[in-house]
């Protein structure tokens, strides 16, 4: 049956009055479960009372939905029955839709279903003109309505509503009503975050609509572009470029929307445009069948790790001379992180637990188990790390390191290998070197074991990567053997 209906204007003490009688009736058929807090009605008595709530809400009038199923039907349907119980029991109103809205004007008003709540402690702009407007501040005593000064009550009382009174159809009808309501006013988080009216927002639709036909291969695996998953990944690029690896997720996402934003600065937005293009390159050496960076829910985890490799490679002026071959020869690498049993990471015992900081053996986890949480920052410090080294592993002459402030030319076979043979660790400090620092000329030095102004060589053998910071503290001192467990080689070893 088709749906008619017509619009009305209800003030808020009409509405509340009817849900205080019990002459609008919730049936569970057509609401979502009742999910708003306190801190939720407050947030929509702010929007209300500054004007921001225009959103209508629907009713359906249950006399007027009756008689149309009798003049339809007859009065044998089942769903006259219905409508009419609920007549001969005092009810006049369905809700539709806005079902937390009228809960939370009758509760601020009367209190009747969960309780009185206060408003929150601020002004409100409730009325007068752009010039000269009418303010109400909420103060600690004078936040519950019946706290409230009585013009300002009176005000609240007055806020008119506007209501859609659905005046025909069946019990269906009414739940497919709802269910084209909610999809056609609810929006996900990340809309949300796009419909807000700031410079990043536009920099995120423009790199997508500058970049979408490549990044359909990646995003277009079942037919459908997934705006949102694909602006979600973006945003998380940006936040990487802005911020670090502080989390991929909804908070830092939620963050990084505004005009004055780490995210939102022209360098930073320079340096994720430049990883989108760089990613939106690659999408042409993919082949049919290649599943390592698809994506269609949710954005693959190995396009997040590319991303950050690209991230470092580019903060630091590290560059490959061919780009299909550096593609397919990180997919290869990832393919074989993925797949080696390595263990990576370690659940320890809690503190207080017998054997506390010991490992669990209850969930141990290689590459791909670390890859599974995104927003936890030691997972992905993990996965750069390992990122970040297997440049070393690419084919000779395909990674080069372009810095023309630098004069001493670091490669990359030569650094990690030091790294690793230091086991990772500064043997001046004896701190971990991050695999993300040891291409970084202002946080890490090469330095001579025997210093050179003693007569040591600049070979190999007498080579450590060491904290720039300690490395100057140290000045021309000899390591002892007590300072690093590298240092086995004798005096006669180290020089001329």
């Amino acid at each position: 049956m088709r749906t008619y209906y017509e619009h009305q204007d209800w003030t808020a003490r009409f509405l509340a009055g009817l849900m205080k009688s019990k002459r609008i009736y919730l049936d569970d058929a057509f609401q979502s479960y009742h999910r708003w807090v306190t801190e939720n009605n407050q947030q929509y008595m702010r929007s209300l009372l500054n004007g921001k709530a225009p959103t209508p809400i629907y009713v359906a009038d249950i006399e007027a939905c009756r008689n149309s199923i009798k003049q339809k039907f007859d009065e044998t349907h089942e769903d006259y029955k219905f409508f009419d119980d609920l007549l001969k029991q005092g009810y006049k109103y369905i809700t539709i839709d806005g079902n937390n809205r009228t809960r939370c004007i009758t509760d601020f008003t009367f209190g009747c279903l969960t309780g009185y709540f206060p408003l929150f402690e601020e002004e409100y702009e409730i009325g007068g003109s752009i010039t000269r407007p009418i303010t109400y501040t909420a103060r600690k005593k004078s936040k519950l309505y019946n706290e409230l000064d009585p013009q300002f009550a009176n005000r609240i009382d007055n806020i008119n509503f506007s209501v859609t009174v659905i005046t025909s159809g069946t019990r269906k009808d009414l739940a497919e009503l709802f269910d084209a309501i909610n999809k056609g006013i609810t929006l996900n988080a990340q809309e949300k975050r796009n419909c807000l009216m700031y410079t990043f927002s536009y920099a995120i639709r423009k790199f997508v609509e500058d970049n979408r036909s490549k990044l359909a291969v990646i995003y277009d695996t079942d037919k459908v572009f997934h705006r949102r998953v694909v602006d979600e990944f973006i945003v998380d690029v940006a936040c990487l470029c802005a911020r670090g690896l502080i989390g991929f997720g909804p908070a830092n996402r939620d963050k990084a929307y505004g005009d004055t934003t780490p995210e939102a600065a022209k360098d930073n937005l320079k340096k994720t445009e430049k990883i989108i293009k760089q990613i939106a390159g690659f999408t042409k050496f993919i082949k049919d069948g290649d599943k390592l960076l698809s994506s269609s829910q949710r954005t693959s985890t190995n396009l997040y790790d590319l991303a950050i490799l690209l991230d470092y490679m580019n903060e630091n002026s590290i560059d490959y001379t061919n780009k299909e071959k550096f593609f397919i020869e990180y997919c290869n690498a990832q393919e074989k992180r993925l797949a080696n049993p390595e263990t990576l990471w370690r659940k320890k015992f809690p503190k207080g637990h017998p054997q506390e900081g010991q490992p669990s053996g209850l969930d141990d986890r290689g590459y791909a188990g670390v890859q599974k949480s995104a927003a936890q920052v030691s997972f992905l410090i993990i996965r750069q790390n390992k990122l970040i080294a297997s440049l070393k592993d690419f084919s000779d002459g395909l990674i080069v390191y372009k810095d023309p402030q630098r004069n001493f030319k670091r490669d990359y076979t030569f650094m990690f290998d030091l790294w690793e043979s230091q086991n990772e660790t500064c043997p001046l400090t004896k701190k971990k070197i991050n695999a993300r620092d040891v291409m970084n000329g202002q946080i890490i030095e090469v330095d001579h074991e025997f210093p050179h102004s003693k007569g040591g060589l600049t070979i190999k053998e007498n080579a450590a990567l060491v904290y720039k910071s300690a490395n100057r503290e140290k000045s021309a001192q000899i390591l002892d053997n007590t300072q690093s467990k590298r240092i086995k080689r004798t005096h006669e070893d180290l020089v001329a």
